[in-house]
């Protein structure tokens, strides 16, 4: 017994136009039958037996009798078998095998092997009861094949068969290979779907971790970058006591930085690079970062030289914190790995329409970088020999240098050689902006003006945060209402309705962002501004806070010159210069 049905290894309406075709041609009869005699496909059947010798019950037996010793021959294994039906006619079987199985029979028959004896079938109709004429005369229609013909058409069927067998097989092994490829791709995909819900559950995972590594940091660095600023411009501060708090100020700057860079690398493997439009002055920027690294430079006994052409650099819109960025790691890097020096810092812009190109170059001495390693430098965590033999660093400069510059639309190369130092070359298309206006007040000179003071209410739960603010705001002209958590915070804003006020975004219980949603639905509330303060830098969870209804957020630690901005764009208080020359360029509030 076959495993499978005829019908699932051939393709049965494909043969019934071929036997369609073969009747046509040569008037045979045909029929493609499975076991259990089923009629699979039935060309030219003659009318001597459809219309009656299987339509009346005795004769239609002996129809059935033929059909069964056609079949019962064929099991025993011979290549056809021929029967004279006692109906007076002749059946030819031929066996269709597919891959060894036994699974149908080609018929074909209804025909005489001599002249018939017309008197005889006259005398069945009588006896049968069928109309005599039309019975004779369908007899007389079936044709009469020579032995010869009869030869012919039988090894034209086992032929058929053969191939029929050989197609089915194919037909078969297809179908296998077609299910086998169906299980394998069903399988792979089932574990893509595992590995890509894998890869995103722990993406998520780590897009939580860092995020709650980012609060977690940047939490208690508000406080101590803070309070170390405080110290720092203390009158009764030695020069000893001053110098050691600078320390823990870039101290706490450069773990920020680091956790900065793993964020950034973070939204890039997401491609979330956002970009800013900032009007700025990209001369400006550059001669920054020089001069940032003018002391470390010369710490080190090095030159550190800048050869900037100015024109066409001054008014230009991008992203100017991602171009300091590119900059910082650069001169930094430079820096870092020079030898005996110079280190030369080269810009200059050209103008084209509406565009400006800026050349950048930082050339530097020191190991240099070998050619086989120059690639993998700008992948993310990947450091040159040099880089890995001083062991500091986390791979992770270069690398957002790249992602920088190729997300802003530019293009960075490196010309170096393994003890020949090293020159970077970048290039970016900035956008041509109106002529800058210089502001009458730096950000360390920015000042409050509010008459009468302005009431803002802060809500945190961290005592520090707010002692901290209380501390950097206390000179200005405002008047601050304090809430330690946020339904603490919903109360006193309802009673007190300050002119804005400040939220914590993580607190216990009633979290900021929720006492932000029911502050804005409030009638009695709505209108007053609310800002939320974060730890948070990640671009998604900002964004939840702004739909919760802040009208800004603002990062920690949280420069005092970014507070005043956004308490002036959000309140009745007005932006001047400071009263007195005191520094208060480095000031944060938390």
């Amino acid at each position: 017994m076959a495993p499978f049905h005829i019908t699932e290894v051939l393709d049965i309406p494909s043969l019934t136009a071929l036997f369609e075709a073969l009747t046509a041609m040569n008037n045979v009869v045909t029929a493609l039958l499975d076991l259990e005699g089923k009629v699979l496909i039935a060309t030219g059947w003659r009318d001597s037996c459809s219309l009656f010798h299987r339509v009346h019950s005795e004769t239609a037996a002996r129809c059935l009798e033929s059909d069964t010793a056609l079949a019962s021959g064929l099991a025993e294994g011979s290549r056809y078998n021929v029967y004279n039906c006692r109906n007076g006619l002749v059946d030819v079987a031929v066996p269709v095998r597919v891959d060894g199985y036994h699974v149908g029979n080609l018929f074909t028959g209804q025909f005489f092997s001599e002249p018939p004896d017309l008197d005889a079938f006259r005398a069945k109709a009588r006896l049968y009861g069928f109309d005599e004429e039309a019975y004779v005369a369908a007899i007389a229609a079936v044709p009469v094949f020579s032995r010869e013909e009869v030869e012919r058409t039988m090894a034209f069927l086992v032929l058929l068969a053969e191939n029929l067998g050989r197609m089915g097989l194919a037909n078969r092994q297809l179908a296998a290979h077609r299910d086998a490829l169906e299980a394998e791709v069903a399988a792979r995909t089932a574990e893509l779907q595992a590995a890509l819900v894998e890869a995103q559950d722990a993406n998520a995972a780590k897009s939580r971790f860092l995020a709650n590594m980012s609060h977690e940091i940047r939490t208690p660095m508000n406080a101590i970058l803070g309070f170390t600023g405080l110290l720092a411009r203390d009158a009764d501060a030695t020069p000893g006591q001053r110098q050691s708090l600078r320390i823990i100020e870039r101290s706490g700057e450069h773990l920020l930085g680091l956790i900065d860079d793993v964020l950034e690398v973070s939204r890039i493997d997401a491609q979330q690079l956002e970009l800013r439009d900032d009007r700025f002055d990209a001369a400006e920027v550059v001669r920054d970062v020089v001069a940032m690294f003018g002391a470390p430079a010369r710490a080190k006994g090095l030159q550190l030289q800048l050869e900037l052409d100015e024109a066409d650099l001054q008014s230009c819109r991008g992203d100017a914190g991602k171009l300091r960025q590119v900059w910082i790691n650069l001169v930094g890097n430079a820096v870092k790995f020079a030898e005996l020096g110079p280190i030369v810092v080269r810009a200059r812009g050209v103008r084209d329409g509406e565009t400006v190109r800026l050349f950048g170059e930082v050339e530097g001495d020191g190991p240099g970088i070998a050619v086989e390693e120059q690639a993998a430098i700008f992948e993310p965590f990947r450091q040159s020999a040099s880089g890995r033999h001083r062991r500091d660093g986390t791979g992770l400069g270069l690398a957002l240098t790249r992602a920088f510059v190729d997300g802003m639309g530019g293009s960075i190369t490196v010309r170096s050689a393994a003890g020949a130092g090293a020159t970077f070359r970048f290039e970016l298309p900035l956008a041509v902006a109106p002529a800058l206006e210089h502001e009458a007040a730096t950000d360390s000179a920015l000042w409050l003006q509010a008459e009468p003071p302005l009431r803002v209410l802060v809500a945190d739960d961290i005592e520090t945060n707010r002692i901290l603010l209380r501390a950097m705001l206390g000179p200005l002209p405002i008047t601050l209402i304090e809430a330690a958590d946020g339904d603490q915070a919903v109360e006193l804003v309802r009673r007190e309705r300050p002119d804005l006020v400040l939220m914590d975004a993580r607190m216990p219980g009633l979290d900021g962002r929720d006492a932000t949603r029911i502050l804005v639905a409030d009638p009695t509330t709505a209108e007053i501004p609310v800002l939320i303060l974060s730890a948070s830098v990640l671009p998604s969870e900002q964004a939840g806070m702004r739909a919760a209804g802040a009208v800004d957020v603002l990062s920690k630690p949280i420069a005092l010159p970014d507070l005043l901005r956004a308490l002036a764009a959000h309140s009745r208080a007005a932006l001047c210069a400071r009263p007195d020359a005191q520094d208060a360029s480095r000031r944060s509030v938390g």
